[in-house]
């Protein structure tokens, strides 16, 4: 791995750090519209993907609100997540579930280019399916790397779910024009990883994708057999709260979202896309 790579997930891990304190008030479960209205739609897909009970990675955990709603639904998951404190607030939640629960989740304090070794470096595929949910895999700098991992650790058949940050979000594009940013209304457009702050001064790397750009390290070893948008009618998770003015609008566009989300081409020009591959 070069050392450009690694200098960047150094910082990275410390942006998430300095992001951790305040994840779940900022995008917990209830907090936020928007990012609820994605997560739903994520894990229905999951459900619909993954067999009942199966053994899976969430690539990029977080604070382990995925991890615990899968083991919640009867799954074996194992976290993946380069931030020291998000992966402790991750172990809390874990430690927070009924005892039968607690040994079917579990976190390792890793970043996602690493998936193999953090697996257990398995002489054969052992995982029944592997998910990356809300843009972890937007501040990892070689998405060759996480293929190479999938590839070794995934079944035959078994599907990887990923929902990275879009390059081409016309709500964030409209709306930073209309008051006043420009700098911020094409900051995506940006070529490569660039700087966005976070908390206490830090900053994270971070890239933007097209669906055809973010499946490209993917294509030799995985089909992709589904692709849709998140955000293509909903504001990005930041406007949540002018959404939530209005009860009937938030329903009202959370229902449009999930009908236009369906066709394959909204994945273009939405806040995120959902890819579905499937492992040859």
């Amino acid at each position: 791995m070069s050392s450009g790579s690694e200098r960047l997930r150094d910082d990275n891990a410390r942006g998430f750090d300095a992001l951790a304190g305040g994840y779940d008030e900022m995008a917990g479960e209830g907090v936020n519209a928007v990012f609820d209205a994605f997560r739903s739609v994520v894990r229905g897909i999951l459900l619909e993907r993954f067999p009942r009970g199966g053994r899976l990675a969430d690539i990029g955990c977080g604070t382990g609100l995925d991890l615990v709603a899968m083991v919640e639904r009867g799954y074996d998951v194992t976290g993946v997540e380069p931030s020291a404190k998000m992966a402790g607030i991750t172990r809390a939640r874990i430690d927070g579930l009924p005892g039968g629960l607690r040994s079917h989740g579990r976190v390792v304090e890793a970043p996602a280019s690493r998936l193999f070794e953090a697996i257990g470096a398995p002489p054969v595929p052992v995982l029944d399916g592997a998910y990356s949910n809300l843009g972890p895999l937007n501040a990892e700098p070689d998405l060759g790397a996480v293929a190479l991992g999938l590839r070794a650790t995934l079944k035959p058949g078994a599907f990887f779910v990923a929902s990275p940050m879009s390059l081409l979000c016309p709500w964030e594009i409209v709306w930073h024009a209309l008051t006043g940013r420009p700098r911020e209304a094409l900051r995506r457009l940006r070529p490569g990883m660039s700087p966005v702050r976070a908390d206490a001064g830090e900053h994270i790397w971070t890239a933007y994708y097209t669906p055809d750009t973010f499946l490209r390290p993917f294509q030799r070893d995985f089909a992709l057999v589904d692709q849709r948008g998140l955000g293509a009618i909903l504001p990005p998770p930041y406007l949540s709260r002018q959404l939530e003015r209005s009860a009937r609008a938030a329903r009202w566009l959370t229902r449009a979202d999930e009908i236009v989300g369906r066709f394959a081409a909204s994945a273009w020009a939405s806040d995120h896309f959902v890819v579905v591959l499937q492992r040859r």
